[in-house]
């Protein structure tokens, strides 16, 4: 039909969801694009950690290097596109119905890995070790 439009395939990778770290980043404002509430977040959250995590997920997702448009002092570049629907538009994994959720369930998961809770022990040991006074 002619002037019809045509939906968009929702499982294309190109009309799958983007999230950059910047979305999850606790040390960043609304303003600089965090998109939680800071207690919802982490700090600095690196692509790998993310794209480890959606893997985990068993969430499709795919690294692009594309820097975050806001973020021109941005140290590290790239955003990870992931599928959010199916074909028919029902969500891929029926507790994650939206890209809120899923950024929520990749920020907490983050903070549980591995790397993450050994780097804070060996910081909180490092700073409870008494100073030596100069003489």
């Amino acid at each position: 039909m002619v002037g019809e439009e045509r939906r968009p395939h929702p499982s294309a990778p190109e009309n799958w969801c983007i999230l950059y770290p910047v979305y999850i980043n606790s040390e960043k404002t609304v303003a600089e694009g965090r998109r939680l509430p800071r207690e919802k977040c982490v700090k600095h959250p690196t692509l790998k950690e993310i794209f480890d995590v959606l893997e985990v997920m068993k969430i499709n997702r795919l690294p692009e290097p594309k820097s975050y448009p806001r973020g021109f002092h941005a140290h590290e570049k790239g955003r990870i596109r992931f599928q959010l629907r199916k074909e028919d538009g029902s969500p891929c994994h029926p507790d994650l119905p939206s890209r809120t959720a899923v950024m929520e369930r990749v920020a907490s998961l983050i903070s549980k890995l591995s790397s993450r809770t050994n780097a804070e022990q060996q910081q909180s040991t490092s700073t409870d070790k008494p100073k030596k006074k100069k003489k």
